[in-house]
C-alpha cells in the first residue's frame, strides 16, 4: 500500500509539473504577444506621423497657391 500511495504521489507530482510548463509557455506567448502590439503601435505612431507631415506639406502647398499667381490645374 506505501507503494501504490508513492507512485500515485509521484504522478501527480508529473502532472504538476506538466501544469507548471504549460503556465509557461502561455505566458512566453502573452509576452510575444505584447511585443507584438507594442511593434504595431510604433507602426501606427510612426504612420500617424507621416500623415501628420503629409498634411502640414499640402497646407504650405495650398497656401502658396493662394498667395501666389494661379496655375493652370
Amino acid at each position: 500500500l506505501e507503494r501504490h500511495k508513492k507512485s500515485e504521489v509521484g504522478t501527480q507530482k508529473s502532472e504538476v509539473g506538466s501544469q507548471k510548463s504549460e503556465v509557461g509557455t502561455r505566458k512566453s506567448e502573452v509576452g510575444s504577444r505584447k511585443s507584438e502590439v507594442r511593434s504595431r503601435n510604433s507602426e501606427v505612431r510612426s504612420r500617424k506621423s507621416e500623415v501628420r507631415s503629409r498634411n502640414s506639406e499640402v497646407r504650405s502647398r495650398k497656401s502658396e497657391v493662394r498667395s501666389g499667381p494661379p496655375r493652370p490645374s
